[in-house]
């Protein structure tokens, strides 16, 4: 089996190519500001096999997540899920960011209520947003991932930081689906079946979505109909399953074109399509260009 064009890092990557030392490899909390901002490299698209949230404690930025722009000012809080192609284009010369990364099981073990709605639409929507936040929510944000920080530094003893990291980063999440709450007047009940069903159904794709764009092969993983599971996914998330796996796959071939020497047949071939005529017309169908079309006007851009 030919290895990935583009090769997905994990947090133990990151931890390895940063000289990063941590008591818990699970999570990172880490601080970005005039020290060392030079050494954030622009314009470069990544992505890493995790869930995030930065903060934004001062100045402002520019970024993409999954090719769309963003802007963001202070006490903003982006949510980065795993597979999320993240791209800073720009920081203010006074601008300062906090953030922390968790590994993609590191949730399932920390002691979040997800029969809770808010809670759950933070967590389970694997789609990047942005929240901004009041001065003294910012200011909670900022202090759960300091003490982060420091719990997981070797520096520190500790002897309770395993399970004081998880109640810290649970408190994380619990503040910002409160604080979504307040800023969602739409707060439909949704039972909490159809919320298990739609979270099973995004780690599914996530897992899956190079070799499986069929929706049956999900409703199949999760034991249930076609039109069960796109019902539940419509109403949780206001778009058909069908789209979401296409949305996904579309983000994994941008990234693909745009970070690859390889010509259009290896990137069809990743993303196992039977030959490159479906490629072109699925990706043109989704973007309103070429393969070919897309990396070159966008390489042009750049």
């Amino acid at each position: 089996m030919a290895q990935p064009i583009i090769p997905i890092n994990t947090l133990k990557d990151l931890i390895e190519s940063k000289g990063i030392n941590v008591l818990d490899s699970n999570i990172i909390g880490f601080d970005i500001d005039s020290s060392n901002l030079d050494r954030v490299q622009l314009n470069y698209p990544s992505r890493t096999m995790g869930n995030g949230i930065i903060l934004i404690t001062k100045g402002t930025a520019s970024l993409k997540i999954d090719f769309q722009s963003m802007e963001v000012g202070e006490k903003d809080v982006i949510t980065v899920f795993p597979n999320n192609v993240l791209e800073f284009k720009s920081f203010s010369p006074d601008c300062c960011i906090k953030g922390v990364l968790v590994s993609v099981d590191y949730l399932s073990q920390i002691d979040i209520q997800l029969n809770s709605h808010e809670a759950m639409d933070y967590l389970s929507k694997n789609y990047s947003k942005i929240i901004s936040l009041t001065k003294d929510n910012g200011r909670i944000i900022d202090f759960h991932i300091q003490r982060i920080q420091a719990l997981n530094n070797p520096n520190e003893d500790n002897f309770f930081y395993l399970d004081m990291l998880k109640r810290h980063m649970t408190l994380i999440v619990y503040e910002l689906a409160n604080f979504s709450k307040f800023q969602n007047n739409n707060h439909d009940f949704i039972s909490f079946r159809k919320e298990n069903i739609a979270v099973e159904f995004l780690n599914l794709v996530n897992q899956n979505f190079r070799e499986h764009k069929d929706v049956q092969y999900y409703a199949d993983r999760i034991y249930i109909s076609r039109k069960h599971l796109t019902r539940t996914i419509k109403e949780v998330f206001h778009k058909a399953p069908k789209q979401i796996i296409e949305d996904k796959i579309t983000v994994e071939a941008k990234m693909l074109l745009l970070k690859s020497e390889a010509n259009i047949s290896l990137v069809m071939e990743e993303l196992h399509f039977e030959d490159q005529a479906v490629f072109s017309k699925f990706f043109k169908k989704n973007t309103g260009l070429t393969p070919t079309a897309y990396r070159r006007e966008t390489l042009k851009k750049s």
